[in-house]
């Protein structure tokens, strides 16, 4: 999923650390059923190189089939 996205500026992700540092991991994490982040992969990397907390919210999807 991340690849989708273009990444950050390294002034845009020092924003970001610098945000998260100050003021904690306010956006969870988001995942989906098999646990791999969807939303947040700055967040994740940031949290996870300095030790800080985070929330992780995972969506999940159940698809069914109808007959018209």
């Amino acid at each position: 999923m991340e690849q989708l996205l273009p990444p950050l500026s390294g002034e845009q992700f020092s924003a970001l650390e610098s945000d998260i540092l100050k003021n904690g991991c306010y956006t969870p994490i988001v995942v989906n059923e098999d646990m791999v982040i969807v939303d947040g992969h700055n967040r994740f990397r940031i949290c996870e190189k300095h030790g800080l907390p985070y929330r992780m919210l995972a969506l999940l999807c159940r698809l069914t089939l109808q007959s018209p």
